[in-house]
């Protein structure tokens, strides 16, 4: 397979990191790819959209604890985005809001063995809160972190609190400065 050279530019009056692929001995751009990388989120379909939160609600609920971690870690990044869609009940035997389809398998991992699946867990229920209306929804949140309340593992804990921090609004960060912070641990926030 033969290397591509590329070059990166990001515009900072769309928010959009263009990747543009080399060509010839100037290397000139023959052909560009844009990336979100920023705060523009890209646009897809209600169906789409839908889809992929029906998709990753399915993991969560038929997974091991790993996996159902890693999807709600998922479903925890939208979340600091956008308000997580209610499902609807057109091929799904369950319909209504995401905490409320997944509290009960939510409640079982949470009182697994599985340190670092819960801390995932723990802290995605604070990113899907941050942009939450609904106070049934908060409450289902709240119910499930505070179901943690007799933990003795201090990093438990900590999530804990991390995720109530952003149920209550109390961390002055954005989505974009979260998301840079867990995809590279090596950034600053």
């Amino acid at each position: 397979m033969e290397m591509i050279p590329w070059g990166l530019f990001f515009d900072p009056t769309t928010g959009w990191s263009l990747i543009y692929a080399l060509d010839g001995p100037g290397k000139r751009p023959c052909k560009t790819i844009k990336c979100c990388f920023t705060c523009i989120p890209l646009t897809i379909s209600e169906e789409m959209f839908q889809s992929a939160i029906s998709s990753l609600v399915y993991v969560v609920q038929s997974e091991t604890a790993t996996l159902a971690s890693i999807a709600m870690e998922a479903l925890g990044h939208i979340g600091l985005r956008a308000r997580l869609p209610n499902l609807s009940c057109d091929s799904k035997p369950v319909a209504g809001d995401v905490l409320t389809i997944l509290h009960e398998q939510l409640g079982k991992l949470l009182g697994g063995t599985d340190i670092k699946a819960i801390q995932k867990i723990i802290i995605s229920l604070g990113h899907i809160s941050m942009k939450e209306t609904s106070s049934t929804c908060l409450n289902k949140a709240l119910d499930l972190i505070f179901s943690l309340c007799r933990s003795k593992v201090e990093d438990v804990l900590f999530a804990a609190g991390e995720a109530l921090s952003f149920i209550w609004g109390g961390v002055p960060v954005t989505a974009d400065m979260i998301l840079k912070s867990r995809a590279n641990p090596s950034l600053p926030p």
